[in-house]
């Protein structure tokens, strides 16, 4: 009689390979989710920052100082910023950023 040759995978190596991915699935969630939070931040900021540049262009084109009438001017086609007094705040995938104009025209964004 003729030996069968082995064509299956045994359950042993089947929940190592489960093993395995679930070990290596468990290592990169953590990353994926730390990039997504970075990410998130990067778009409030960089928008928080648009809106203070399109002010003060808007601003400079009319030869004044910048006021609140201009950062809401810049500010009309953005969604989930809230523009009170000389602060900005945007806020993008559930993380916000302040940008605040000092007196001098300088800008700083937290």
């Amino acid at each position: 009689m003729l030996a069968r040759a082995k064509k299956a995978f045994t359950l042993i190596e089947l929940i190592a390979v489960v093993v395995v991915l679930g070990i290596l699935a468990a290592l990169a969630v953590p990353t994926f989710s730390a990039v997504k939070e970075s990410a998130a931040e990067e778009i409030a900021l960089r928008s928080a920052e648009g809106i203070v540049n399109e002010a003060e262009a808007l601003a400079a084109f009319d030869g004044a100082t910048m006021s609140d009438t201009y950062i809401d001017a810049a500010g009309a086609d953005a969604v989930g910023y809230n523009a009170q007094g000389n602060t900005i705040t945007v806020t993008r995938s559930g993380v916000s950023k302040t940008a605040t104009i000092a007196n001098d025209g300088t800008v700083s964004v937290a």
